[in-house]
């Protein structure tokens, strides 16, 4: 390994745990704003029977919510200890994705609910991260998640009734991958500058 590169794994391999911190920070205020949302709306905005409608829903809400969290606080802890193996990126992104692809099942699929925005919160805390293949594999998993919770309100997917409109569905797997690919060239640039800039040092120095 060169030294711009060795420079480079060493700038990206500590502030990928720097940003793991703040991911987890980040994963559990907005946990904490959206539940608090949830019990706004069921408590305060409707009445007995609409909460009684929606009962099953904040149960199912309350469970990932609190399931969500409690797996945060466990990456939180790890990191603590100043354990950081190169799949807890990986695997917390994969969590992320089932928990907000199960809730979104849960609420009646994306055209009932807004929640499929945060497909993008999640690409974006990848690239916090500093690290492509992880952009990637959120992207795509992301893309995938999304099918999945039209899948669970459109169990046939090419009949002539669509819970989802096709053209819907196209859209949004074109702005993930597009949010995607704008991510990454975020983190290829970061790569540039700092090669680039450990390659200046390093001329300097020889000069």
């Amino acid at each position: 390994m060169n030294a711009p590169d060795r420079d480079w794994y060493i700038v990206r391999r500590w502030q990928s745990y720097v940003a793991e911190m703040r991911v987890v920070s980040l994963r559990m205020a907005a946990i904490v704003v959206c539940y608090g949302l949830q019990l706004w709306h069921h408590f305060g905005l409707l009445d007995e029977a609409g909460r009684a409608a929606n009962a099953d829903f904040h149960k199912q809400a309350t469970l990932i919510a609190c399931g969500w969290l409690f797996l945060s606080l466990a990456v939180w802890l790890v990191l603590l200890r100043r354990w950081f193996p190169p799949l807890l990126s990986y695997v917390s992104t994969a969590v992320d994705i089932a928990f907000l692809t199960t809730l979104i099942a849960a609420s009646g699929g994306p055209t009932a609910t807004q929640l499929d925005t945060f497909y993008y919160f999640i690409i974006i805390l990848a690239g916090l991260r500093f690290e492509l293949p992880l952009v990637w594999f959120a992207t795509l998993a992301c893309m995938a998640g999304f099918m999945a919770s039209v899948g669970a309100v459109d169990k046939t997917w090419f009949d002539a009734d669509h819970a989802v409109p096709p053209i819907s569905q196209a859209i949004t797997l074109v702005s993930l991958g597009a949010a995607g690919i704008v991510v990454g060239q975020m983190v290829r640039r970061a790569k540039d500058l700092a090669v680039a800039y450990a390659e200046r040092r390093q001329r300097g120095g020889e000069a």
